[in-house]
């Protein structure tokens, strides 16, 4: 009878630390940096006079936020790497491209565009000072892959290739990984 008791006390012990547990995390789609987590608001004005925020990047469609500047060679191949990746998958998905270097002007950002061949649908956005902090920018080649509900499904703040975004798209069905 005691140990009948011990065992059910046991069990009643372990189902309130899981509960707490599961219920103590934060919620998926909550607001943070990480990987399940709804990424930092943001308003910006591209190139080419789009708006482009947030809530409204995402709608029905992934988008990747990718910090960069108009003179990083890496980015640049990772970037002509994306744009291959994009026209095999032909899955539509949004690009904000966001240039933290503050010498450079919208008229640097359209000449990359041309210089690149970069698609028009893609957007090319200075950053205003804002969110390289929200975002704790710290590299170059910084991405964040959102899916079409905007919750954050990658990260990562290496120089990219075409293997970097079949492993990243792979996470929302896209392409395959490896």
């Amino acid at each position: 009878m005691k140990l009948r008791r011990l065992v059910v006390l046991f069990a009643t012990l372990v189902l309130l630390v899981g509960a707490w547990a599961l219920f103590s995390r934060p919620a998926s789609g909550g607001e943070g940096l990480s990987v399940g987590q709804r990424p930092p608001d943001f308003r910006l004005t591209d190139a080419f006079g789009r708006i482009v925020t947030r809530e409204g990047f995402t709608q029905g469609q992934p988008g990747l936020i990718f910090f960069t500047a108009t003179w990083c060679i890496p980015c640049v191949e990772g970037l002509r790497d994306l744009l291959r990746f994009q026209q095999e998958v032909r899955t539509p998905f949004r690009v904000l491209l966001v240039f933290i270097d503050p010498n450079e002007t919208e008229a640097d950002l359209r000449a990359y565009k041309a210089r690149y061949g970069f698609p028009d649908d893609w957007y090319y956005a200075k950053d205003p000072g804002e969110m390289l902090l929200k975002y704790q920018v710290r590299y170059l080649d910084t991405k964040f892959l959102l899916d079409a509900q905007g919750i954050t499904r990658y990260t990562d703040f290496r120089p990219a290739n075409y293997a970097t975004w079949k492993l990243a798209f792979s996470k929302l069905g896209l392409g395959k990984g490896g």
